[in-house]
């Protein structure tokens, strides 16, 4: 068959293969423009921040636990839900998620705090910790700037941190990342309540 075929040629096996993985590529890249540039499609129903965290994490679990990764949850007990799109808040949390992990390829800390803040109005925050290596200083006012990248040895666009703060910007909230003293990266992110409703999370501060 012409797998077989191909066997003996590895030269032009090699260069298909390169090619196939080019195409992939290109498809991510081409779906993260779509996500960056018209993302307004928005469903946004209430939802409690620290489920769709949870949530977030049983999806990246797997890179985590590969890299040997402790998850440490530091939950509001008490937090207002947020009306926000559920599928690209996970998305939000998923790529700030994946990011740590790949700052902590020999095991590290992912600290997730989540808090209620109300200066001038009623806010929820989230705090996303690691303690990898953090962005070089020099970086970090280019972070967010579409195709910037720290990774592109690693196969990184350039694309997601920017996918995240059109996403958080659309939900009228600011995201900001910042090097940590200790070592390491904190991201943080600020999103309009909803007023009307408190409700008592079952998430309490806790380790995985």
């Amino acid at each position: 068959g012409q797998s077989q075929e191909l066997k003996n040629f590895p030269e032009i096996a090699s260069v298909l293969a390169s090619m196939q993985e080019a195409v992939k590529r290109a498809d991510i890249i081409i779906q993260d423009l779509m996500n960056l540039s018209r993302p307004r499609d928005l469903e946004r129903v209430p939802h409690n921040l620290n489920e769709v965290i949870e949530h977030s994490l049983v999806l990246v679990k797997t890179l985590l636990d590969k890299n040997r990764i402790e998850v440490v949850k530091n939950f509001a007990q008490e937090i207002q839900t947020a009306k926000i799109d559920f599928n690209r808040m996970v998305q939000v949390f998923v790529n700030l998620f994946t990011n740590a992990a790949h700052a902590m390829r020999e095991g590290g800390k992912l600290t997730i705090r989540t808090y209620s803040a109300s200066s001038p109005v009623e806010k929820i925050g989230v705090e996303v910790e690691d303690t990898g290596k953090g962005i070089p200083p020099e970086a970090l006012s280019m972070i967010f700037e579409p195709f910037f990248t720290t990774k592109r040895d690693q196969g990184g666009t350039g694309l997601g941190l920017p996918i995240i703060r059109k996403i958080i910007e659309l939900h009228e909230g600011t995201v900001t990342l910042e090097n940590k003293k200790s070592g390491g990266v904190k991201v943080s992110i600020l999103l309009p309540a909803q007023l009307a409703v408190k409700e008592k999370s079952a998430s309490r501060m806790d380790k995985n």
